[in-house]
């Protein structure tokens, strides 16, 4: 997260432009409110039982056991209300949110037939990308990269094997 903040310091200093797929905000509250969900809430709650029904927890004890889970999930469950907000003030961030285009989603349909991605959200994505950067290139544009955290957009393997045929469509698209 850290690297985050600062490219988005950078972008507002002017430093480039910021260009996100819109379906990048999407993808992230989804990512977000299904990967953080509370689930030991239940697991705390049944030890907490269980610790003073077998006297491992006074009545004290396990009453200040049980505030301190119901504090845990109520802040989760305020924090994860706040994605929303907190993504569409990211997109008003010194970035430049785009949509994706037929041409965008041709490509898409044609990475779908490789090896190249494997989920649909990312076919999507990167044929965003490329679409957007051959655009940005034919204007003129230079220096265009893409910061991408998700191993399957890497042009590299997880232990720095490179990808060819994922390295050549960024080639190709001058990213």
């Amino acid at each position: 997260m850290p690297a985050a903040v600062a490219l988005i310091g950078r972008a507002q200093q002017g430093e480039f432009v910021l260009r996100i797929p819109n379906a990048c905000f999407a993808e992230a509250h989804q990512s977000i409110q299904t990967k953080c969900q509370p689930v030991d809430g239940p697991g705390i709650r049944r030890y907490i039982r269980w610790a003073h029904k077998n006297r491992e927890l006074s009545d004290e004890q396990a009453e200040k056991a049980h505030h301190l889970a119901e504090k845990y999930l109520r802040d989760i469950t305020i924090e994860l209300s706040a994605v929303p907000a907190i993504l569409k003030e990211v997109a008003n961030l010194s970035c430049v949110m785009f949509a994706l285009d037929d041409e965008m989603f041709d490509l898409a349909n044609q990475l779908s037939l490789t090896k190249v991605a494997q989920k649909p959200f990312d076919h999507a994505i990167l044929a965003g990308i490329l679409v957007s950067s051959s655009r940005l290139w034919k204007q003129g544009e230079r220096g265009i990269s893409f910061a991408e955290t998700d191993g399957d957009l890497q042009p590299w393997g997880s232990k720095g094997a490179p990808k060819d045929d994922l390295r050549k469509l960024y080639d190709d698209a001058h990213v």
